[in-house]
């Protein structure tokens, strides 16, 4: 089975309070000999909108750019972990879980729930910088979540960021996970190949 974990990129969706919006404007063309109308969609939107990876460069000068994430951190066995009803993801709930073999973990919360609300949502659940250090001391080569930001609205420094870039972990963050269950999975997990890019948007499958 696949399961779709990207949410579709439109107009008017979720976008971070300071990025841009989406816009996405259709034109129709006439055929040169006027047989068929031709549609030609102008693109404008932020390289972390929707279901996005983070680059080292996001956050980090002179850290590795989009370009320059190796394809093996994005295609591989990925863990689906579950935290209901938290605030936060906390080293402590890392702690009580398996990381036996886990190479890549991305992390389903009440946030999925989040996408069908009419506007941003910011109280939405986050990775504790503590949580985030655990990960990078067992090596993980990608953590997911599924909100627009690994890191809590109001926090200032990007901690829970600094902890996985600084180690090459690369980020995807704005999933929807709300129709899979907790386990393992293949993940792959593309984003356009934005040469120098800071990030961009992915369409990201689940297989089993």
């Amino acid at each position: 089975m696949i399961y779709d974990i990207s949410v579709p990129v439109r107009n008017g969706m979720h976008v971070w309070p300071s990025d841009p919006p989406v816009s996405l404007e259709t034109t129709p063309h006439a055929s040169r000999n006027g047989s068929h109308t031709i549609l030609v969609t102008s693109i404008a939107c932020g390289s972390h909108t929707g279901t996005h990876l983070d680059a080292p460069s996001h956050m980090i000068d002179g850290a590795p750019t989009l370009d320059e994430v190796s394809l093996e951190a994005l295609i591989g066995p990925v863990r689906v972990a579950a935290v209901p009803g938290a605030p936060a993801i906390t080293r402590g709930a890392l702690e009580g879980m398996n990381w036996s073999g886990v190479e890549r973990v991305v992390f389903k919360t009440d946030n999925s729930l989040r996408w069908s609300d009419p506007g941003f949502f910011d109280r939405f659940v986050y990775l504790e910088p503590g949580a985030a250090r655990f990960l990078a001391e067992r090596k993980v080569r990608l953590v997911g979540i599924d909100y627009l930001s690994i890191d809590g609205y109001e926090s200032a420094d990007h901690p829970s960021h600094f902890v996985l870039l600084s180690e090459s972990i690369v980020i995807l963050e704005g999933l929807d996970l709300s129709d899979v269950p907790a386990g393992d999975y293949q993940l792959v997990a593309l984003p356009l190949k934005l040469d120098g890019a800071d990030g961009a948007p992915v369409r990201a499958v689940l297989i089993n």
